[in-house]
């Protein structure tokens, strides 16, 4: 994953399924986010300065594959209609560093297929 990964993707993108995506994995990231810092936090210390030890504590590891998890399970499925959305969406994935290239190349291999079966 790039260094940039842990930033929000959900700007305005011109495809509507690519910002569902985007929408969906920054969503993920913050629920995991605030359940780590829920834990760490346990209800017991709530000053400015526990809150801010708490979130440097955070398992970036976790919010990304979560973000991961859900921009994955938002692309398009491989229908006719949806192809080009799902491989704007899973390019998106690569360049951003989401999923590697080798699995991009996967992912455009069953996009091709499907593509024919239509």
């Amino acid at each position: 994953m790039n260094a940039d990964s842990t930033t929000t993707c959900a700007h305005s993108h011109p495809n509507p399924s690519l910002r569902r995506c985007c929408q969906a994995r920054d969503l993920a990231m913050q629920i995991e986010a605030r359940r780590q810092l829920a834990a760490l936090l346990r209800g017991k210390y709530n000053s400015p300065e526990c809150i801010q030890l708490a979130a440097q504590n955070l398992n970036q590891r976790l919010i990304l594959t979560a973000g991961t998890q859900a921009f994955m399970q938002a692309i398009p499925d491989l229908d006719g209609r949806e192809i080009a959305d799902y491989v704007n969406c899973i390019v998106y994935a690569a360049i951003q560093g989401f999923i590697s290239y080798k699995s991009l190349r996967k992912f455009l291999n069953l996009a091709r297929f499907s593509a024919q079966m239509n």
